[in-house]
């Protein structure tokens, strides 16, 4: 069951389309998709006791968006917040389903030995 969690919060990178038209679009690459998403998802499992274990690293997190190239403006787009509500809602669905797999799977993620440079969880 982890790795389906695993599989799910993994999947959710890059399938949400750029917001066309729209005069706040940011034009976010792939990849910024992709950092916005494993952020956002970081975010939500270290933060308000979520993963009681662990808590997020809001530096790292700034450092991963910077490496990709997301300026401060773009998070004000409306693609950025559209890639953060994809993913919180991915991130919250998971957690619902089954909370210490979903615990488990953010911590091989986003912690210590994890497959990002940056490591945004860090245990209590």
């Amino acid at each position: 069951m982890r790795r389906f969690i695993l599989a799910a919060l993994i999947s959710t990178a890059g399938t949400l389309p750029a917001a066309a038209g729209d005069r706040l679009t940011a034009d976010l690459t792939e990849a910024q998709i992709n950092v916005i998403k494993m952020a956002t998802i970081a975010r939500f499992a270290g933060t308000k006791d979520i993963c009681p274990r662990v808590h997020f690293v809001e530096a790292a997190s700034f450092e991963v968006m910077f490496e990709a190239g997301i300026q401060p403006d773009m998070l004000q787009s409306t693609e950025f917040g559209n890639v953060v509500a994809e993913a919180a809602l991915v991130a919250i669905e998971k957690q619902r389903e089954n909370p210490s797999d979903f615990c488990a799977a953010t911590w091989q993620l986003f912690g210590p030995g994890g497959p990002f440079r940056w490591q945004m969880l860090e245990a209590n």
